[in-house]
C-alpha cells in the first residue's frame, strides 16, 4: 500500500490511517461550509417502489 501524507516513509499505510484522514477531510469540509454560511446538501430522497400499474407498463429489459 502506498504511503499517506503524515506517515513516516518506512511505515505502511493502514486502513485506520486512511479512515483518520478521511474523517479529518470531512471535518474540514464541514468547517468550510459553516464558515461561508452554507449547509451541506441533504442526501438524496430514496425512491419509492414502483406501483403495480408501473410494473405492468414496464417493458422487459428496462429499468423502472
Amino acid at each position: 500500500m502506498a504511503d499517506v501524507a503524515g506517515t513516516a516513509p518506512h511505515q505502511q499505510t493502514t486502513l485506520d490511517d486512511i479512515a483518520r484522514r478521511i474523517a479529518r477531510m470531512e471535518a474540514n469540509l464541514i468547517d468550510l461550509f459553516e464558515h461561508v454560511g452554507l449547509t451541506p446538501r441533504r442526501p438524496p430522497t430514496p425512491r419509492l417502489p414502483p406501483t403495480p400499474l408501473q410494473l405492468q407498463d414496464k417493458q422487459p429489459g428496462t429499468f423502472p
